[in-house]
């Protein structure tokens, strides 16, 4: 069997692999980083034998992800994934969403898509100085949907990117209609504020993952919202 788990929500799509991994605890695994990867080690990695006589369970990481639009790289390593043995079971993780090339390419493949949930993004837009309320009740929304830890880290990298563009840096894979949008939200604060956040915003993460806090995830991450 092959399987596709891909989208921007790291956190749900590496807890399916995670999830998937150890319930084959009775095949031979191989990880794979598919960065890179050569088609004779691709060809490799699926098509030879157990040592052990096992069924293998074949995990490849971002083996599509860098390609881009290099569809006679795509149609090569899915030809190869198309073709393998029946006897391995191979599952490919991407870090990003794919594309219709890549999945008309693996028709056959299980399909898994993690995406972020908008309200998500609506409200890393809406970070801005005078709204913690809102900010805190929209984070109560997502409880059920979003980790916290994946929530601390998309505030985090809102801020970051802030920063960045109020020092006139654009944020690395930002389109421009990405970076008109910081760039607009950058104006509602000062570069000592945005500073200011992200230090606070490492600190609780240190003292959240090390024990120094009596305080939950959450907590920690509403006490940063209300001094936005």
């Amino acid at each position: 069997m092959l399987t596709l788990i891909h989208g921007d929500n790291i956190v749900a799509s590496r807890n399916e692999l995670v999830r998937l991994k150890e319930s084959a605890k009775d095949k031979e695994i191989r990880d794979i980083n598919g960065k890179n990867i050569s088609e004779s080690d691709l060809r490799q990695a699926v098509e030879s034998s157990s040592l052990f006589g096992n069924t293998m369970l074949v995990i490849i990481e971002q083996l599509f992800s860098g390609l881009g639009k290099k569809e006679k790289q795509i149609k090569l390593f899915a030809d190869i994934l198309n073709t393998s043995s029946l006897s391995v079971d191979i599952i490919l993780w991407e870090s990003k969403e794919m594309g219709k090339t890549v999945l008309t390419s693996i028709p056959k493949a299980k399909v898994q898509l993690y995406k972020m949930p908008i309200i998500l993004f609506e409200f890393l837009d809406g970070l801005k100085p005078n709204t913690a309320k809102q900010s805190i009740l929209s984070m109560e929304k997502m409880k059920d949907t979003v980790p916290s830890e994946l929530l601390l880290y998309m505030i985090e990298t809102r801020i970051r990117h802030l920063i960045q563009v109020k020092d006139g840096v654009t944020p690395d894979k930002q389109s421009p209609w990405q970076t008109m949008r910081l760039t607009n939200q950058a104006k509602s604060f000062t570069m000592d504020k945005l500073l200011s956040l992200h230090t606070k915003i490492l600190k609780s993460e240190y003292a959240y993952k090390t024990g120094r806090t009596p305080f939950s995830l959450s907590e920690l991450i509403s006490q940063i919202l209300l001094t936005i």
